[in-house]
Formats: structure tokens, sequence, C-alpha cells
């Protein structure tokens, strides 16, 4: 059909291929499509439901869909559905999913040959206001999947997600997702979701997802490249923040991320915090090989982390925080209080295996507001095999670059209070680190810090 207008009144099935080209499409609410054929293409084709929400596009076995050519499907309970059919393939390019529950909702059972996403360019998944026959209710999420690959084509790129609770939400097991060039904006939730599997993007933009940009669940391989994530106070308020978050380790795993995160935020707003990536000890398994290297994050928050190490990894796992740029800002925030401590790295439990090398940070919090901020915080831990080396503190206003005689910082001027502080911290070799003027205390080491390597290391500007 060819620039027609369609009342579909009841259930429609499609039993042959089929085209809808520069049609508008009324749905009635609660009917759906049912697509049981090779091949259905809607081309530069709108449809949509009045007051309430129709079903949405059902897939069946051996199905195709093509959606194209600034199509909009609107008012779904799920946009289109392809649960456990065999050989069915989703084409989306071109198209706008607009107030739907659910834009694409797919599933795989205990089949091998599942449904796939072969094509996934320059889409749009969004909410402009509440579903029909709602008066607060948004989109779920762009995609949802179980026990599925979900987007492992070469031509997924260029694809935007706004204003949704969640842009792709995973559960179950054996997911992927890959792709480059996604655009998350506004997620009231958190932007994606990897319930067990791999991650692999690039290119990418997270703005303002309220509480994860990335929550990985179970990692078996997560690899975010020239990604930029942004938080600033028009996010809706939440008591956490985190850009990238990873729960769990499976055995063998690897983690690569190198970044940019840029996180501007007064506390005193709501008491919120934000972390720039959250890697969580205690679920680490043997074999996992974690890196963060050549990343930029700034932090102005009152308790900000740039990157969080919480708990035990244990000495057959290795993490490398390698070559980062961090910096740490108050955002003319209020006086500090006795539990108020942004942090560049923090390191909490027990650690093996952990290098800290050649990371560069700035402070700019001022002398003036009871600073307490700290460059790298390491606490608790017995372990072996970690290394905090060749790391650089600079203050801003009052920097002094060895060999020049050294300048106390005094009253004034933008730095850190302690560049490294070791609590309860053994066995580290800390060498070739440099306080540049970058902070009040260049290296504290405090309570039972035996078997300590601290060598040639500079301290400039210190009082």
């Amino acid at each position: 059909l060819d620039g027609k207008r369609i009342n579909i009144i009841g259930d429609f099935t499609v039993d042959k291929s089929f085209t809808f080209k520069n049609c508008i499409i009324k749905i009635n609410p609660g009917k759906a499509i049912f697509c049981d054929v090779q091949s259905l293409k809607i081309d530069n084709s709108k449809l949509f439901a009045c007051d309430q929400l129709w079903k949405g596009i059902i897939m069946a076995d051996y199905s195709s869909i093509y959606c194209r050519n600034n199509t909009i499907i609107e008012d779904a309970e799920g946009a289109i559905q392809s649960e456990n059919p065999v050989f069915s393939f989703i084409n989306l390019s071109n198209t706008t999913f607009n107030r739907n529950r659910i834009g694409v909702l797919i599933a795989n059972s205990s089949l091998n040959i599942y449904p796939q996403i072969s094509v996934f360019q320059n889409n749009r998944f969004t909410c402009t206001s509440p579903l029909n026959g709602t008066t607060n209710e948004y989109s779920f999420a762009g995609i949802k999947s179980k026990n599925l690959n979900v987007i492992t084509s070469q031509y997924a790129k260029s694809n935007y997600f706004y204003d949704l609770h969640y842009g792709i939400f995973t559960e179950g097991e054996a997911t992927e997702i890959s792709g480059s060039i996604y655009r998350m904006f506004r997620i009231k939730d958190e932007g994606i979701v990897l319930c067990k599997g791999k991650l692999d993007i690039s290119g990418s933009l997270f703005l303002n997802c309220r509480i994860n940009a990335v929550h990985v669940l179970k990692n078996q391989t997560t690899a975010i490249k020239a990604t930029t994530f942004i938080i600033n106070d028009q996010i809706i308020n939440n008591n956490l923040h985190t850009a990238i978050k990873i729960d769990e380790f499976l055995p063998n795993s690897t983690t690569n991320i190198t970044t940019s995160i840029n996180a501007t935020l007064n506390w005193s707003r709501f008491g919120e915090k934000i972390i720039g990536i959250h890697l969580q000890g205690n679920k680490v398994a043997g074999g996992c090989d974690i890196k963060v290297t050549n990343s930029s994050i700034s932090i102005d928050n009152k308790g900000g982390i740039g990157i969080n190490l919480p708990g035990l990894f244990p000495s057959s796992s290795n993490t490398l925080l390698e070559n980062n740029t961090i910096r740490i800002g108050l955002n003319n925030d209020s006086p500090f209080n006795k539990i108020d401590y942004p942090t560049g790295i923090s390191s909490i439990g027990d650690k093996n295996n952990v290098k800290i090398i050649a990371n560069k940070f700035t402070g700019t919090v001022p002398f003036q507001s009871g600073n307490q901020s700290i460059g790298i915080s390491i606490q608790n831990t017995t372990g072996h095999g970690n290394d905090v080396s060749s790391n650089q503190f600079y203050g801003i206003y009052v920097i002094n670059n060895p060999p020049n005689p050294p300048v106390n910082i005094g009253n004034s001027g933008y730095y850190f209070r302690t560049g490294l502080i070791m609590e309860n911290a053994m066995n580290f070799k800390v060498c070739n680190n440099i306080n540049d003027n970058g902070a009040d205390n260049g290296f504290i080491f405090d309570k039972s810090c035996l078997n300590t390597n601290f060598i040639l290391n500079e301290n400039y500007g210190s009082r």
C-alpha cells in the first residue's frame, strides 16, 4: 500500500510479503499486527493509536521486518515484539519509536536459533509525553531483551535514546551489546543495563542518566572506548549517580575502559554524590583482567569519587589504572564536614595486583572551603603485588615544577588536602610519585603500613 490512510480496527495478520509506504495507520487500542511472513516493510509511514495503547507488531517464525525512511511507531505496548521465534530478523534504520511502553522487545528461549537485530542505525527512541491512558507513565525501555545477543551487527551505529526509564535493558544469560555512537540523554534510570555478558561500545555520549549511565551486573567482557559521560545540575535528583558501574567480574573476564567523564553537581542541592567509575570487589573471580587507561575524569562534587574500588580483589586478578587524568573540585559548594572527602581514586578492602601508575591528579578545591579532598586513598589491605608509582599531584595557581626551589602553598590556592593517604595498607610499592604543589600533605601513612617500599618520591610545597 502506498500513500494511504488506514484504520486497523481488529487484529491484522500479514500472511504474505507486504509493504506500508507513505501511509498513516491508526490502530485501535489492544489490537496487534501479526507478522507471519518473510517480509513486512514499513517505509516512511506512521503507526499510532488514540487514547490507549495498541499491542504492537508481533513476529512469528521465519519472519522479517524492515522499518526505514522516517517511519514512526507510537503508542504500543511493544512496538516490535520478537519473543522466541525461529529465524526472525529485525532491520531498523531511520525510524522513530515514541511513547511506546517498550520500543523493541526480543527474547530467546533454549533454542539457539534466535531473533536478531541485523541492521540498527540512525534510530530514535523517545517518550515526548505520558503513555496513552496514563497521566505519569513514561516508556520503560527503548530495547528490552532476555537471553539474547541484543545488538552485534557491524551496522549498529548512531542510535538515540531520550527521556526513557532505560535505554537498553537486558535480562538473563548470554547477552551482548555492541556498536558505536549511542546517544542517551535524560534517561530516568539507567542508560544501558547488561545483566550478564559482553558490552562493546565506542564513540558514544551519555548525558544526565539519573542513576547509572552504564550498569554491568555480571561482566564477561566490557570494552568502553572514546565515550563521554556528562552529569550536571539538570539531572533528576537521586542520592548517587555513577557513569560506569560493574557489580561482578566473572572468571577470566576482561574490562577495558578509555573514557571521558565530566560531572558538575552541587552536593548541597539534594545531598547527591557522583562516582565516575565503580568497580565492585568481593565478586572478582580468578583470571580477571581490569584496565582503566588514558581516561579523563573531572568531578566537581562534594563527596565525589573518580574511580572507586571497594572490596576484595583476589591474587588471581589484575587491575591497572594507568595514564588517567583526574581532576577533583568543589563547584562552589558549602564547606566540608568530617564525612566529605572527594577523592580521585578510592580503594577500601584487600587488594592484590592493583597497579596505579602514571596518573595525573589536579585538585581544584579552594583552601578556604575546609578542604579535605584526596588524590589517592588506600585503606585496609594486606594484599600483595600492589604498586602506586609515577603519579603526579598538581594544584591550580600555585605551581612549582621541580627542580625549582619548593614553595609552601600557604593559605591560598586550589589543591588536594592530601595527595596520597594509606591507612592500614601493607605491602605496597610507592615509587617515583611527585607532589608538585598539588597537595597540602603530599604523603600520609596512617596506622599499620608494614612492608611499604617508599622510594624516589618527591614532595614540593607541602606544609
